[in-house]
């Protein structure tokens, strides 16, 4: 079971990930399939990366910009890029704020919307060989 963390401060478009990413669970290639969970919070961050083991980190460019990236900073302390990949997802393009997540220590920035299609194949990548 690939596992999936989102984190978006707003439950409702975290739960639109959530229910995009089941969908994309059609076409992705683990043995397994993927489960998604949500936080809403850096707090909640800490605590499911202390429980669980997941293979992908997908967080909002909002919750992550507010707090000067120091959420991602802070799983990059603790976790490589390839141990744990990180994509930051936006409503919008920009290349400071991309550029400014990947110096964080993102691997990716996806703008929003995004199709289970084109997801599918992101988190194939990012989570294979694991």
């Amino acid at each position: 079971m690939a596992r999936i963390l989102i984190v978006d401060e707003d439950r409702v478009a975290a739960s639109i990930a959530q229910a995009i990413m089941l969908a994309a669970a059609e076409h992705v290639q683990t043995p397994f399939g993927i489960k998604p969970t949500v936080a809403t919070t850096p707090a909640e961050v800490r605590g499911y990366l202390q429980q669980f083991n997941y293979e992908l980190l997908v967080v909002d460019a909002m919750i992550a910009k507010d707090d000067d990236w120091a959420l991602i900073k802070e799983v990059r302390g603790t976790h490589s890029k390839f141990s744990l990949p990180i994509i930051v997802t936006a409503p919008f393009e920009s290349v400071t704020l991309s550029f400014a997540a990947i110096n964080a220590g993102a691997n990716l920035w996806l703008t929003k919307p995004f199709q289970p299609e084109q997801l599918s194949g992101i988190i194939s990548i990012m989570c294979e060989g694991r």
